[in-house]
């Protein structure tokens, strides 16, 4: 019926612009943090958001620990499994994940409208490492 018709094309909708506009929309990171003036996508900041959240738990993992809870009780306080209480209690440091891109420096090439081989030229001449390939991939997502 139209009913469900509508309801199917709506949802659709709503979940292919959660997957690609989301991705798209800028934001500026505040004067006071250490990613000052630096443009992310939501996406990244999505990671930073959950890799801080991460080292709060390992934190508290850890904190526990000292205080003299078992590690069944550690589990069930934070909701985690037990392997990831050991885990969270060998670290050190909190996890990092690189995940930056080899385009990452040449952004401010990449978003002039420029011929795509004329930026990959200048790329070279700035000690671009990459192939012409990941450029053209990468190009219209970039310039998004």
């Amino acid at each position: 019926d139209r009913f469900h018709i509508f309801k199917n094309l709506t949802g659709d909708l709503c979940s292919y612009l959660k997957r690609t506009v989301n991705d798209r929309i800028k934001l500026i990171r505040g004067e006071n943090s250490e990613y000052s003036e630096k443009i992310i996508t939501r996406r990244q900041q999505n990671k930073i958001d959950t890799a801080n959240k991460k080292w709060k738990t390992i934190k508290e993992d850890k904190r526990l620990y000292k205080e003299g809870k078992s590690k069944s009780k550690i589990l069930k306080i934070l909701d985690i499994t037990r392997i990831t209480v050991n885990n969270y209690l060998s670290l050190d440091a909190p996890p990092i994940k690189d995940s930056e891109s080899i385009l990452d420096n040449y952004i401010p090439l990449i978003i002039d409208n420029k011929i795509t081989k004329e930026i990959y030229e200048e790329m070279k001449n700035q000690n671009y490492k990459g192939k012409m390939t990941i450029l053209n991939m990468q190009m219209k997502s970039i310039r998004n």
